[in-house]
C-alpha cells in the first residue's frame, strides 16, 4: 500500500523523469539506447548510441540492438549533453537505479566526460 501512495504522490508532481538503458551486456557494458521521459509521458531523448564494442549475439537477443542499428548512431559523448539537459533540475526514477547508474557512470569515465 506505501508504494501505492507513493506513486500517487508523484503523480502529482512535475518536477520528475523516468530514464532507462539497453547496453552491450552486464560488466563493462556501455549504453546502446537511452530514453529519457519526462512526468507528462513526453520523451527529452530517445537515441541509440553506437557503442566503441560489438553486441554480443546473446544481448541482442534480449533487446533486439543489433550492431547495424548502431551504426550511424551518435556516440556517447555526442549523446551525454542531451542527457544532462534532460536530467537537469529533476528527479530521476530509474527501474534499476543501481544498474543504469553504473552504466552511465562506466560510459563518462570511459570517454572522459
Amino acid at each position: 500500500m506505501a508504494a501505492v501512495l507513493w506513486a500517487r504522490d508523484e503523480l502529482t508532481k512535475t518536477d520528475w523523469t523516468i530514464l532507462d538503458t539497453e547496453t552491450t551486456g552486464l560488466y563493462n557494458a556501455e549504453i546502446v539506447e537511452i530514453a529519457i521521459v519526462n512526468h507528462a509521458g513526453e520523451p527529452l531523448l530517445n537515441t541509440l548510441v553506437q557503442p566503441s564494442i560489438s553486441i554480443p549475439p546473446e544481448v541482442t537477443a534480449i533487446h533486439g540492438i543489433t550492431d547495424e542499428m548502431v551504426a550511424l548512431a551518435p556516440t556517447f559523448p555526442e549523446v551525454d549533453p542531451r542527457i544532462v539537459e534532460a536530467l537537469e533540475g529533476k528527479r530521476v526514477l530509474i527501474y534499476n537505479s543501481s544498474f543504469d547508474i553504473k552504466i552511465l557512470d562506466y560510459c563518462r569515465r570511459l570517454h572522459r566526460l
